[in-house]
């Protein structure tokens, strides 16, 4: 498996991502280069390189990050031979100097899991979450383990177990961002039209919306065919855009496109504090989505 670290590809979305691109703070001074680095010095020095692999998941591993308000999200696979409590004890002091950073919640699985698909811990519920592993790349450590967590990801997905996560995911993930949108549009929700409430309806109702149904869909292909390989899906089809070009939906790869754009603006006016007037463009597009994501969720049979 190859691993590049680039964060996010400006030049595929817009001058507004330009723009805001080259805009840092010290607060956002750590790269993915950067914890590459110290993950890779962190294992040769403790000699740890065979005992785990670390794995960057959600927008990250997309290459979709938000430099101004998103935190690296980790999976750990490590070896059962290990010492877990060792391991565990060398991450924490890294992960620790940067909380601004790196989410601290971070997912330690054995390579034998049998829970490898995506059950993650939420609250007090495991719920079915196989966007964890489908959007996580390889960082560090050893690229066997990484490969081999993707290898039993591939086959529960492809079993009986996998084909009643999938249904979970459906229900309690994909549905429940798309309720969120609903509400958004219904015009006595009470919900606030401001700059910040926009921000988190862009990434929570409308982005995971298209995200959590293209994810579904390429599942449902990965279980399927027999024929499409753990390669595949890391080498080309990584990103959201990528996976809607796979899928031939050119109609809701351009609305993925502008949401992601003005997501990214909106967050970048936020850090400086710029006054951005919210649309109500921004209101039709959410509309078009939750009737475009829902119309085809009904024809999806798991």
């Amino acid at each position: 498996m190859q691993f590049n670290p680039v964060i996010f590809n400006p030049y595929s979305f817009g001058s507004y991502y330009q723009s805001y691109a080259k805009y840092k703070t010290p607060e956002t001074s750590l790269d993915l280069s950067k914890l590459k680095k110290l993950f890779d010095d962190l294992l040769l020095t403790k000699n740890l390189s065979d005992s785990m692999a670390i794995l960057i998941t959600g927008s990250d591993g997309r290459g979709e990050a938000n430099p101004q308000i998103a935190r690296f999200e980790l999976i750990i696979v490590y070896d059962p031979s290990a010492n877990l409590k060792f391991l565990k004890e060398q991450v924490k002091k890294l992960c620790s100097n940067y909380e601004h950073k790196i989410d601290q919640n971070i997912e330690w699985r054995p390579k034998d899991d049998s829970k490898l698909f995506g059950y993650y811990e939420h609250g007090d519920k495991q719920l079915s979450f196989p966007t964890r592993c489908l959007d996580a790349r390889y960082l560090s450590g050893s690229k066997a383990l990484a490969e081999c967590y993707k290898t039993r990801f591939l086959e529960q997905l492809r079993g009986d177990e996998g084909r009643r996560l999938l249904r979970q995911f459906k229900k309690e993930s994909l549905k429940d961002s798309l309720r969120q949108l609903k509400k958004i549009l219904s015009p006595n929700s009470g919900v606030q039209r401001n700059l910040e409430s926009s921000i988190s309806q862009l990434k929570h109702a409308a982005l995971r919306s298209i995200q959590y149904y293209v994810a579904l869909k390429l599942l449902m292909d990965f279980a399927h065919n027999k024929d499409f390989s753990i390669q595949d899906l890391e080498q080309k089809r990584a990103s959201t855009e990528e996976r809607l070009k796979f899928l031939e939906d050119m109609e809701l790869l351009g609305r993925y496109k502008t949401l992601l754009v003005t997501y990214h603006y909106y967050a970048l006016a936020s850090e400086r504090s710029l006054s951005i007037e919210v649309t109500q463009d921004l209101l039709q597009t959410f509309n078009e989505i939750y009737t475009y994501v829902s119309s085809k969720l009904e024809k999806i049979k798991i």
